[in-house]
């Protein structure tokens, strides 16, 4: 396996999803809101827990690792 074969092969692997239009975070949830955003974060696992969003991790504009939450697809 050459250099660029493994780093291929890695990049592969540690890609993440990217952010979709209609994608919700605990960040925007709170400011709509006005609740915590610790209480947001606990509504929308909620709401995965019960089906009826999907829990995804992207990379942040700055390449910090996040979760969004889009609606489940049944």
């Amino acid at each position: 396996m050459t250099e660029n074969e493994l780093l291929d092969e890695l990049t592969k692997e540690l890609k993440k999803e990217e952010r979709q239009p209609g994608d919700v975070d605990s960040y925007m949830l709170s400011r709509a809101t006005g609740i915590g955003r610790k209480r947001c974060c606990d509504i929308l696992n909620e709401k995965v827990e019960n089906g009826i969003l999907t829990k995804i991790e992207i990379r942040g504009a700055r390449g910090k690792l996040m979760f969004v939450y889009r609606k489940a697809v049944k």
